[in-house]
Protein backbone atom coordinates (compact mmCIF):
# COMPACT_ATOMS: atom_id res chain seq x y z
CA UNK A 1 0.00 0.00 0.00
CA UNK A 2 1.34 3.63 -1.04
CA UNK A 3 1.51 6.32 0.88
CA UNK A 4 1.09 10.07 -0.39
CA UNK A 5 4.06 12.34 0.08
CA UNK A 6 6.39 15.49 -1.12
CA UNK A 7 9.61 14.88 -2.72
CA UNK A 8 11.48 18.03 -3.61
CA UNK A 9 8.12 19.98 -3.98
CA UNK A 10 6.59 17.33 -5.64
CA UNK A 11 3.76 14.58 -5.26
CA UNK A 12 4.83 10.64 -4.68
CA UNK A 13 4.19 7.44 -3.73
CA UNK A 14 6.17 6.05 -0.97
CA UNK A 15 6.70 2.40 -0.45
CA UNK A 16 9.11 0.75 2.72
CA UNK A 17 11.79 -1.15 1.24
CA UNK A 18 13.86 -2.02 4.28
CA UNK A 19 15.57 1.37 5.72
CA UNK A 20 14.56 3.20 2.94
CA UNK A 21 11.49 4.51 0.82
CA UNK A 22 11.14 3.70 -2.86
CA UNK A 23 9.26 7.21 -4.37
CA UNK A 24 7.01 6.84 -7.69
CA UNK A 25 7.21 10.27 -9.14
CA UNK A 26 4.39 11.88 -11.32
CA UNK A 27 6.94 10.90 -14.44
CA UNK A 28 6.74 7.21 -13.55
CA UNK A 29 10.96 7.34 -12.62
CA UNK A 30 11.55 5.57 -9.13
CA UNK A 31 13.63 6.72 -7.13
CA UNK A 32 15.27 5.17 -3.27
CA UNK A 33 15.36 7.67 -0.21
CA UNK A 34 15.57 7.99 3.66
CA UNK A 35 12.50 8.59 5.30
CA UNK A 36 13.96 11.89 6.75
CA UNK A 37 13.68 13.34 2.90
CA UNK A 38 9.99 13.43 2.74
CA UNK A 39 6.86 15.46 3.41
CA UNK A 40 3.89 12.64 4.98
CA UNK A 41 1.14 13.65 3.24
CA UNK A 42 -1.42 10.48 4.10
CA UNK A 43 -0.71 6.96 5.10
CA UNK A 44 -2.67 5.65 1.59
CA UNK A 45 -3.63 4.14 -0.24
CA UNK A 46 -3.02 6.63 -2.50
CA UNK A 47 -3.33 7.73 -6.36
CA UNK A 48 -1.31 10.27 -8.34
CA UNK A 49 -4.07 10.18 -10.99
CA UNK A 50 -5.25 13.20 -9.03
CA UNK A 51 -8.79 14.02 -9.58
CA UNK A 52 -9.70 15.30 -6.53
CA UNK A 53 -13.89 15.20 -6.04
CA UNK A 54 -15.64 18.50 -5.65
CA UNK A 55 -15.17 19.45 -2.45
CA UNK A 56 -16.35 22.64 -0.34
CA UNK A 57 -12.85 23.65 0.86
CA UNK A 58 -13.95 27.03 2.06
CA UNK A 59 -17.05 25.78 4.40
CA UNK A 60 -14.46 23.04 5.44
CA UNK A 61 -12.14 25.85 6.70
CA UNK A 62 -14.73 28.13 8.45
CA UNK A 63 -15.72 24.46 10.51
CA UNK A 64 -12.12 23.98 11.88
CA UNK A 65 -11.12 27.88 12.92
CA UNK A 66 -9.22 27.36 15.84
CA UNK A 67 -8.70 24.12 15.26
CA UNK A 68 -5.48 22.34 14.60
CA UNK A 69 -5.77 19.01 12.31
CA UNK A 70 -3.86 17.01 9.93
CA UNK A 71 -4.60 17.14 5.94
CA UNK A 72 -6.01 13.51 6.09
CA UNK A 73 -8.88 15.27 8.03
CA UNK A 74 -8.99 18.43 6.35
CA UNK A 75 -9.71 16.65 2.98
CA UNK A 76 -12.22 14.40 4.71
CA UNK A 77 -14.15 16.81 6.12
CA UNK A 78 -13.98 18.16 3.03
CA UNK A 79 -15.19 15.35 1.12
CA UNK A 80 -17.94 15.13 3.14
CA UNK A 81 -19.06 19.07 2.69
CA UNK A 82 -19.33 18.22 -1.12
CA UNK A 83 -21.09 15.22 -0.81
CA UNK A 84 -23.89 17.26 1.07
CA UNK A 85 -23.89 19.46 -1.23
CA UNK A 86 -24.50 16.87 -3.82
CA UNK A 87 -27.10 15.76 -1.59
CA UNK A 88 -28.51 19.37 -1.54
CA UNK A 89 -28.24 19.00 -5.82
CA UNK A 90 -30.53 15.75 -5.72
CA UNK A 91 -33.39 17.40 -4.04
CA UNK A 92 -33.15 20.65 -5.80
CA UNK A 93 -32.91 18.39 -8.57
CA UNK A 94 -36.01 16.76 -8.29
CA UNK A 95 -37.84 19.44 -7.23
CA UNK A 96 -36.98 21.97 -9.72
CA UNK A 97 -38.05 19.47 -12.90
CA UNK A 98 -41.93 18.44 -12.98
CA UNK A 99 -41.62 14.75 -15.25
CA UNK A 100 -38.80 13.89 -12.74
CA UNK A 101 -41.22 15.07 -9.42
CA UNK A 102 -43.79 12.72 -11.04
CA UNK A 103 -41.71 9.99 -11.99
CA UNK A 104 -40.10 9.75 -8.20
CA UNK A 105 -43.41 10.05 -6.64
CA UNK A 106 -44.85 7.34 -8.44
CA UNK A 107 -41.18 5.36 -8.01
CA UNK A 108 -42.42 6.04 -4.37
CA UNK A 109 -45.81 6.14 -3.91
CA UNK A 110 -46.64 3.21 -6.19
CA UNK A 111 -43.92 0.84 -5.19
CA UNK A 112 -46.05 -2.60 -4.62
CA UNK A 113 -44.05 -3.53 -2.02
CA UNK A 114 -42.99 -7.41 -2.42
CA UNK A 115 -41.56 -7.83 0.15
CA UNK A 116 -45.11 -6.86 2.44
CA UNK A 117 -46.69 -9.71 -0.27
CA UNK A 118 -43.98 -12.16 0.66
CA UNK A 119 -44.98 -11.76 4.52
CA UNK A 120 -48.55 -11.81 3.80
CA UNK A 121 -48.80 -15.03 1.50
CA UNK A 122 -49.15 -17.35 4.30
CA UNK A 123 -51.51 -16.20 6.25
CA UNK A 124 -53.42 -15.80 3.17
CA UNK A 125 -53.08 -19.59 2.12
CA UNK A 126 -53.88 -20.53 5.51
CA UNK A 127 -57.27 -18.31 5.36
CA UNK A 128 -57.74 -19.86 1.76
CA UNK A 129 -56.70 -23.82 2.96
CA UNK A 130 -54.09 -23.91 0.70
CA UNK A 131 -52.37 -27.57 1.12
CA UNK A 132 -48.85 -26.42 3.33
CA UNK A 133 -47.14 -28.46 0.80
CA UNK A 134 -47.50 -25.65 -1.52
CA UNK A 135 -45.74 -22.73 1.03
CA UNK A 136 -42.24 -23.66 0.31
CA UNK A 137 -42.91 -24.49 -3.32
CA UNK A 138 -44.46 -21.50 -3.85
CA UNK A 139 -41.91 -19.18 -2.26
CA UNK A 140 -39.32 -20.38 -4.80
CA UNK A 141 -41.59 -20.14 -8.14
CA UNK A 142 -42.36 -16.68 -6.52
CA UNK A 143 -38.26 -15.95 -7.20
CA UNK A 144 -38.33 -17.86 -10.69
CA UNK A 145 -41.48 -15.60 -11.82
CA UNK A 146 -40.22 -12.33 -10.35
CA UNK A 147 -36.92 -12.91 -12.61
CA UNK A 148 -38.99 -13.55 -15.38
CA UNK A 149 -41.06 -10.57 -14.53
CA UNK A 150 -38.12 -7.69 -14.27
CA UNK A 151 -36.24 -9.58 -17.56
CA UNK A 152 -39.35 -9.13 -20.00
CA UNK A 153 -40.06 -5.47 -18.55
CA UNK A 154 -38.04 -4.03 -21.99
CA UNK A 155 -39.16 -6.44 -24.35
CA UNK A 156 -43.29 -5.43 -22.77
CA UNK A 157 -42.30 -2.18 -23.73
CA UNK A 158 -40.82 -2.73 -27.06
CA UNK A 159 -44.40 -3.91 -27.60
CA UNK A 160 -46.25 -1.59 -26.36
CA UNK A 161 -44.75 1.43 -26.15
CA UNK A 162 -42.95 3.28 -23.31
CA UNK A 163 -46.12 4.78 -21.94
CA UNK A 164 -48.52 1.63 -22.15
CA UNK A 165 -45.73 -0.59 -20.42
CA UNK A 166 -44.82 1.81 -17.18
CA UNK A 167 -48.90 1.81 -16.56
CA UNK A 168 -49.57 -1.73 -17.35
CA UNK A 169 -46.33 -2.63 -14.65
CA UNK A 170 -48.09 -0.25 -12.22
CA UNK A 171 -51.64 -1.36 -12.80
CA UNK A 172 -51.08 -5.27 -12.58
CA UNK A 173 -49.46 -5.65 -8.72
CA UNK A 174 -53.15 -3.48 -7.86
CA UNK A 175 -55.24 -5.61 -9.90
CA UNK A 176 -53.62 -8.50 -8.29
CA UNK A 177 -54.27 -7.29 -4.60
CA UNK A 178 -57.36 -6.76 -5.49
CA UNK A 179 -58.10 -10.02 -6.68
CA UNK A 180 -56.56 -11.47 -3.47
CA UNK A 181 -58.38 -8.90 -1.83
CA UNK A 182 -61.49 -11.49 -2.65
CA UNK A 183 -59.57 -14.44 -1.33
CA UNK A 184 -59.64 -17.35 -3.54
CA UNK A 185 -59.90 -21.57 -3.27
CA UNK A 186 -56.96 -23.57 -1.91
CA UNK A 187 -55.49 -23.81 -5.35
CA UNK A 188 -56.44 -20.30 -6.48
CA UNK A 189 -54.95 -18.63 -4.32
CA UNK A 190 -51.07 -19.64 -4.94
CA UNK A 191 -51.72 -18.87 -8.54
CA UNK A 192 -53.05 -15.21 -7.68
CA UNK A 193 -50.00 -15.02 -5.39
CA UNK A 194 -47.54 -16.01 -7.94
CA UNK A 195 -49.12 -13.58 -10.47
CA UNK A 196 -48.89 -10.32 -8.45
CA UNK A 197 -45.35 -11.07 -7.37
CA UNK A 198 -44.34 -11.72 -10.85
CA UNK A 199 -46.51 -8.80 -12.10
CA UNK A 200 -44.49 -6.56 -9.16
CA UNK A 201 -40.88 -7.24 -10.69
CA UNK A 202 -42.02 -5.58 -14.02
CA UNK A 203 -41.76 -1.98 -13.41
CA UNK A 204 -38.30 -1.89 -11.46
CA UNK A 205 -36.28 -1.73 -14.40
CA UNK A 206 -38.32 0.63 -16.27
CA UNK A 207 -38.54 3.02 -13.12
CA UNK A 208 -34.78 2.41 -12.67
CA UNK A 209 -34.18 3.59 -16.95
CA UNK A 210 -36.57 6.39 -16.43
CA UNK A 211 -34.82 7.67 -13.60
CA UNK A 212 -31.52 7.45 -15.53
CA UNK A 213 -32.54 9.30 -18.63
CA UNK A 214 -33.54 12.03 -16.06
CA UNK A 215 -30.43 12.50 -13.94
CA UNK A 216 -27.54 13.95 -14.66
CA UNK A 217 -24.63 11.68 -14.75
CA UNK A 218 -22.43 13.81 -12.24
CA UNK A 219 -24.94 13.50 -8.96
CA UNK A 220 -26.96 10.48 -10.30
CA UNK A 221 -25.71 8.13 -7.78
CA UNK A 222 -27.00 10.34 -4.87
CA UNK A 223 -30.22 11.55 -6.87
CA UNK A 224 -31.08 7.79 -6.70
CA UNK A 225 -30.23 7.34 -2.99
CA UNK A 226 -32.49 10.19 -1.79
CA UNK A 227 -35.17 8.45 -4.05
CA UNK A 228 -34.43 5.29 -2.45
CA UNK A 229 -34.97 7.08 0.99
CA UNK A 230 -37.92 8.17 0.31
CA UNK A 231 -38.97 5.12 -0.70
CA UNK A 232 -37.69 2.98 2.52
CA UNK A 233 -39.25 5.65 4.32
CA UNK A 234 -42.94 5.03 2.66
CA UNK A 235 -42.38 0.78 2.34
CA UNK A 236 -41.75 1.24 6.51
CA UNK A 237 -45.21 2.92 6.77
CA UNK A 238 -47.05 1.31 4.13
CA UNK A 239 -46.24 -1.90 6.17
CA UNK A 240 -46.78 -0.56 9.18
CA UNK A 241 -50.77 -0.07 8.27
CA UNK A 242 -50.52 -3.54 6.47
CA UNK A 243 -49.63 -4.75 8.93
CA UNK A 244 -51.99 -3.44 11.65
CA UNK A 245 -54.84 -3.85 9.05
CA UNK A 246 -53.50 -7.60 8.31
CA UNK A 247 -54.52 -8.30 12.62
CA UNK A 248 -57.85 -7.30 11.58
CA UNK A 249 -58.84 -8.27 8.60
CA UNK A 250 -56.49 -9.52 5.89
CA UNK A 251 -58.60 -8.36 2.85
CA UNK A 252 -58.29 -5.22 4.70
CA UNK A 253 -54.86 -4.89 3.88
CA UNK A 254 -54.64 -6.30 0.18
CA UNK A 255 -57.31 -3.33 -0.23
CA UNK A 256 -54.46 -0.96 1.26
CA UNK A 257 -51.79 -2.08 -0.71
CA UNK A 258 -54.09 -1.80 -3.85
CA UNK A 259 -55.45 1.76 -3.28
CA UNK A 260 -52.26 3.52 -2.42
CA UNK A 261 -50.57 3.02 -5.83
CA UNK A 262 -53.98 2.95 -7.82
CA UNK A 263 -54.46 6.75 -6.46
CA UNK A 264 -50.49 7.40 -6.75
CA UNK A 265 -51.23 6.46 -10.94
CA UNK A 266 -54.50 8.58 -11.58
CA UNK A 267 -52.94 11.74 -9.54
CA UNK A 268 -49.26 11.82 -11.07
CA UNK A 269 -50.30 10.36 -15.06
CA UNK A 270 -47.33 10.80 -17.08
CA UNK A 271 -46.72 11.91 -20.84
CA UNK A 272 -45.12 10.16 -23.33
CA UNK A 273 -42.66 13.41 -23.76
CA UNK A 274 -41.63 12.88 -20.07
CA UNK A 275 -40.71 9.19 -20.67
CA UNK A 276 -38.10 9.89 -23.29
CA UNK A 277 -34.48 10.62 -22.04
CA UNK A 278 -33.61 14.13 -21.56
CA UNK A 279 -31.02 14.04 -18.72
CA UNK A 280 -31.34 16.92 -16.47
CA UNK A 281 -28.91 19.03 -14.30
CA UNK A 282 -29.72 21.01 -11.06
CA UNK A 283 -28.57 24.14 -12.38
CA UNK A 284 -31.08 24.00 -14.96
CA UNK A 285 -33.68 26.69 -14.63
CA UNK A 286 -36.94 25.43 -13.39
CA UNK A 287 -38.83 28.08 -16.33
CA UNK A 288 -37.20 25.23 -19.17
CA UNK A 289 -40.63 25.13 -21.29
CA UNK A 290 -39.61 21.43 -21.91
CA UNK A 291 -40.55 20.95 -18.25
CA UNK A 292 -44.02 22.50 -17.93
CA UNK A 293 -46.81 19.84 -16.77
Amino acid sequence: MAALVVYKGRPALAVEKGDRLELTLPDGARVRVRPKDVLWLHPGPASLELNPPEGEEEAAWELLQGQVVDLKDLAELARQRGSLRLVRDGIRLIRAHPALRRIVALSVLADPLPYALLFLFQPYYQLAGTPAALYGLSSAAAAALGALGARSAFGLERRLGALRAFVLANLLPVAGHLAMAGLAGPYLAPLLFLMTYGAMQIRYPLIAALQNRHIASYNRATTISVVSMLEGAHALAMKLVAGYLADIDLRLAFGFLALVPLVAVIRFPLKVEQLESQELSAVEGSDDPRNDD
